[in-house]
């Protein structure tokens, strides 16, 4: 018989279950977890300025307006909020907010990092992870909300063209 069908007949206690971790060790999991992603960010920040001449980054970030920076982190904030409340109307009754948001700056950064927008891979990973809601539930939701986008970019951009003077010689060439 199968391995599982015996485990199944002895009634194998919880403690016993290969992916069950105890009470007492979910801290430890927790932290773990923490440290092996300050690990990699740690690598992947090398990779991305090993070649960088160390002097030209501290001019750089010495050069840098930290209003400007910070303006930008919370206007980018302030644009993540409403898209995350969209992405948890999409998935209906499902989800909570600080979940879809977390998923939501985890896909970001990941397609800031790889290529091919794997991020939206990411971020349907973690969300469907995070509130046991299927993945294929949660990619039709990514989906739907990208489609979403491009039809407002599309239709931002007809009706801010729509009040544009365009010299002749563009319109012919546009059509």
């Amino acid at each position: 018989m199968f391995e599982s069908d015996e485990r199944v007949k002895k009634q194998v206690p919880i403690d016993e279950n290969p992916r069950y971790t105890p009470r007492s060790l979910r801290p430890l999991v927790g932290r773990l977890r923490i440290w092996i992603g300050i690990t990699l960010s740690i690598v992947f920040l090398y990779f991305a300025v090993r070649k960088v001449p160390l002097s030209d980054l501290v001019a750089s970030l010495a050069d840098a307006e930290l209003t400007w920076l910070a303006a930008a982190l919370v206007l980018q904030i302030i644009a993540l909020l409403p898209r995350a409340k969209r992405w948890l109307v999409i998935l209906e009754p499902e989800g909570s907010f600080r979940d879809a948001f977390s998923s939501q700056n985890i896909g970001y950064l990941f397609n800031n990092i790889f290529p091919l927008r794997v991020g939206e891979l990411a971020r349907i990973l973690v969300m469907s992870r995070a509130c046991r809601i299927p993945i294929v539930r949660v990619g039709t939701s990514v989906i739907l909300e990208r489609v979403l986008d491009v039809i407002f970019v599309t239709l931002g951009l007809v009706i801010a063209l729509s009040g544009i003077m365009i010299p002749d010689g563009y319109l012919s060439g546009a059509r």
